[in-house]
C-alpha cells in the first residue's frame, strides 16, 4: 500500500512537470492596428510627400507642417535662410542640439544622404522617443537649412503602438529628402 501511495505521488509530480503548455486562447478583442499608407507621392511646396498627407502652411514665412491625418502626426518643418556661411553653421549647430534634446537620451539611428539636388541630409530615427521619434535636417551648404520633427498628438502612446506609423514616416522622409532639388 505504501509503495502504491509513493508511486501515485511520483506520477503526479512527473505529470505536473511535463513540457506541455496550455493552449493559447485568443482574446475576444484585439487592439486596432494602424494600416500602412501606400508609398505613393505627390509634389507639394517643392517637396515629394506621401499622397495621403497634406501640407498646412504656418503663419510665418518658412514654417509649415506635413500632416498625416490617419496617424495623428504633424511633421513641423522650418526652412531657414541665412546670409553667411558662419550664420548657417550656427543654425545647423542649434538644430543638431535640438535633435539631441528631442531624443531625450534615447538611442537612435542616423541616416546620412545627399539629395538629387545636392543637399546634405540627415535623418534621425529614435523610436523610443515617443513624442518625437523622427527628425531631419537638410542643407544646401550655402544659405539654407530645412529641418523638421515628427510629433504625435493625442493620447499617451507606447513605442510598439506607433511603430507602424514611425516606419511609414521614416520611409516617406527618406524619399522626400532624396528628392529635394530646390526649396
Amino acid at each position: 500500500m505504501r509503495l502504491l501511495g509513493r508511486l501515485l505521488v511520483i506520477i503526479l509530480l512527473l505529470q505536473g512537470c511535463s513540457e506541455k503548455r496550455p493552449q493559447a486562447v485568443p482574446r475576444p478583442q484585439a487592439w486596432p492596428r494602424l494600416a500602412e499608407m501606400p508609398a505613393t507621392y505627390q509634389a507639394a511646396e517643392g517637396l515629394m510627400i506621401n499622397g495621403s498627407a497634406r501640407i498646412d502652411k504656418g503663419e510665418s514665412e518658412g514654417w509649415f507642417d506635413i500632416v498625416y491625418p490617419a496617424y495623428n502626426v504633424r511633421i513641423n518643418c522650418t526652412l531657414t535662410s541665412v546670409s553667411t556661411p558662419g550664420e548657417l553653421q550656427n543654425v545647423i549647430d542649434n538644430r543638431l542640439e535640438r535633435l539631441e534634446r528631442n531624443a531625450g537620451g534615447a538611442a537612435g539611428q542616423l541616416i546620412e544622404l545627399t539629395s538629387d539636388g545636392g543637399w546634405g541630409c540627415l535623418l534621425m530615427s529614435t523610436p523610443e522617443a515617443v513624442a518625437t521619434p523622427v527628425q531631419f535636417l537638410a542643407t544646401d551648404s550655402v544659405s539654407r537649412l530645412f529641418s523638421g520633427t515628427a510629433v504625435f498628438s493625442g493620447r499617451e502612446m507606447k513605442v510598439d503602438s506607433i511603430a507602424p506609423a514611425v516606419a511609414v514616416i521614416e520611409r516617406d522622409l527618406i524619399y522626400m529628402l532624396r528628392n529635394i532639388k530646390d526649396l
